[in-house]
């Protein structure tokens, strides 16, 4: 729990490396609070409780807003780790969001949707989604650049009071 919150308070923080372990734990947590969400979500609408809907609205969308900055900055740190530019993850920000919505326009029947081409849309939605998954599995179990590289000092490395610590 203590990488998730190291990873929140590093929210605006694009500068430096993560370790494995930061944005590991970060990012199942992340996905724990959105899977809880989104079965709260299902249970409102089950149970036809509009009064809770608003309000998990509100929550969810505020919540979504703050983890996607944090959730920018802690893959942009652990890039870094890996010895790559943060702004490598913004090619697959900017594919997925084209790719969103060009199934939501296929979706759309009254916008003249492309019935033959739903299928392929469908099928590139969820290659996609299975190759940012394998994309983050690298992320969280590839060990990051040992010793100090153009984005910062290795994280696993100790320092010298550390070090003393460690010897005596």
């Amino acid at each position: 729990m203590n990488w998730f919150i190291l990873g929140l308070k590093r929210s605006f923080d694009f500068k430096g490396r993560s370790r494995r372990r930061e944005f590991g734990w970060f990012i199942l947590i992340s996905f724990l609070i959105t899977l809880m969400f989104r079965v709260l979500s299902n249970l409102i609408g089950f149970f036809d409780l509009p009064a809770l809907k608003g309000l998990l609205v509100v929550i969810s969308f505020t919540y979504s807003l703050i983890f996607f900055i944090a959730t920018v900055s802690v893959i942009t740190r652990r890039l870094h780790d890996l010895g790559y530019s943060g702004w490598l993850q913004a090619a697959f920000l900017v594919m997925y969001f084209v790719l969103f919505l060009a199934t939501i326009f296929a979706l759309d029947q009254e916008m003249g949707g492309i019935q033959i081409g739903e299928y392929l849309l469908y099928g590139l939605f969820i290659f996609f989604n299975i190759a940012i998954l394998i994309i983050f599995l690298v992320l969280t179990f590839k060990d990051g650049q040992r010793f100090a590289n153009k984005y910062g000092e290795d994280p696993k490395a100790m320092t010298a009071t550390q070090a003393q610590v460690v010897v005596v």
